[in-house]
């Protein structure tokens, strides 16, 4: 029975069409007007070969109009060996002739290769809240660290790049100790305390423990969790100082959790 992919029939008309050949179904994209067909017919394409003569043909079709044709050729070009692939997808990223759904996937294609070009992209796409893309920046690992590090610097990508730090565990550490003594900047600082609080890691905590020997509300703020979950002796009035100067909701829920505890 006919199957659906991409939410195409499948196997509605292609099939009895199917082609055995590369040089068919290059016939067939260049012919075919119908986009179910088109888009059936880059499947097969991907499927079939590798070289640059298949890369090509695909890289042609994410310039096509239907989403089912585009979208299949992002597929193809993801699973391809071929480096060239790769080259497709990211020349379509900074092409501002080319739609942001199109911009997107073909990023979470490259990032999936493992492609370290995916990930300012992806940084950049942090504030659209997309798990997918939170996820292949953990995926990417050690490469990808300096870079959202550095998106702390920025207001738009700040909480989502420490969010996505946190989740990769001790693998930031480093990067974030460093700017948490020695940036410049004091709401980098802030940035990677705050992150470094949500590490629960001996390293994080003597950095963050030294970090508030030097009384200071901002930076009570961004260490409180860090400083509710040490019990450090004390701190009661500088917590209560940071949320009644700062307090969010996170921050009162928080501080209500610990006195349950």
């Amino acid at each position: 029975g006919a199957t659906v992919l991409f939410g195409v029939c499948s196997g509605c008309r292609s099939v009895s069409h199917r082609k055995n050949t590369v040089d068919e179904l290059l016939l067939d994209l260049s012919d075919e007007s119908d986009a179910r067909v088109r888009a059936e017919t880059v499947r097969q394409l991907g499927s079939m070969a590798e070289g640059p003569t298949v890369v090509d043909a695909l890289a042609v079709e994410l310039r096509d109009p239907a989403y089912d044709v585009w979208m299949a050729a992002v597929v193809a070009l993801g699973h391809s060996k071929d480096p060239k692939a790769a080259d497709e997808l990211f020349r379509v990223i900074p092409d501002p002739t080319q739609g942001p759904m199109l911009k997107l996937a073909a990023t979470l294609a490259l990032a999936k290769k493992g492609d370290s070009r995916a990930i300012e992209p992806l940084i950049q796409e942090l504030p659209t809240d997309r798990p997918e893309v939170s996820a292949e920046l953990v995926r990417l690992g050690a490469v990808a660290v300096p870079p959202l590090v550095n998106a702390l610097r920025t207001a738009t990508t700040r909480d989502h790049a420490s969010s996505v730090l946190i989740s990769m565990d001790t693998l930031g550490l480093p990067a974030l100790i460093e700017m948490l003594r020695n940036d410049k900047s004091k709401f980098a600082r802030f940035a990677a305390a705050k992150t470094l609080a949500g590490i629960n890691h001996p390293r994080a905590s003597e950095a963050l423990d030294e970090a508030l020997m030097t009384p200071d509300i901002e930076m009570t703020r961004a260490a409180y969790r860090h400083i509710i979950r040490r019990g450090i002796k004390g701190s009661e009035a500088s917590l209560i100082a940071a949320l009644n100067t700062f307090g969010t909701n996170e921050m009162a829920q928080d501080f209500a959790s610990s006195g349950d505890q």
